[in-house]
């Protein structure tokens, strides 16, 4: 499973496609780095047309997509938050947001109970989120929580989940 590992944006879009949340869109060629060759063309196309991900200016009134980077904790929160309807709660406690251009998709993220930060009462936007982290919030955004108890007895095990992560159950 590789729960540490950063996931990119492309991946991201393609996990909110396969869960039924986005339409389909078509290869339009949304994003100026994104042909329609490209695996992923038609789920990107789908977040861009869904107003989920804007893209990067390129200076010329187009876009790019940048598929292939890492995704931010702040991206993340963001795209997750235009899935729902924005709640106008701006209140988040975290001491590393404030002014942050996310900040308002983030306190919602917190308001929904999806995102709860880190122990040292920051959130990082910046930092890549891993694949854990990302399964964990997913999880809440969807109301699934699984512990040992409701563990299903054909469910996956990865050798790479340890029994003592804080995510084992997500994953």
């Amino acid at each position: 499973f590789k729960p540490n590992k950063a996931i990119t944006r492309a991946e991201f879009v393609e996990l909110v496609y396969n869960m039924g949340l986005l339409a389909d869109a078509g290869k339009n060629g949304t994003f100026t780095d994104v042909p329609e060759s490209y695996a992923r063309a038609e789920v990107i196309s789908a977040a861009g047309k869904a107003g989920l991900v804007n893209g990067y200016a390129n200076g010329d009134g187009t876009f790019s997509f940048r598929p292939d980077n890492t995704i931010t904790r702040a991206e993340f929160a963001t795209i997750a938050s235009r899935l729902d309807e924005m709640t106008e709660n701006t209140s988040h406690g975290f001491t590393d947001i404030s002014g942050h251009w996310a900040e308002k998709y983030i306190a919602d993220a917190v308001a929904k109970g999806w995102i709860a930060g880190y122990e040292d009462g920051t959130f990082r936007p910046e930092q890549n989120i891993t694949r854990a982290e990302a399964m964990t919030i997913i999880n809440r955004m969807l109301n699934r929580f699984v512990n040992e108890k409701g563990l299903h007895k054909d469910a996956i095990l990865w050798p790479d989940n340890n029994k003592d992560a804080w995510y084992y159950y997500a994953v």
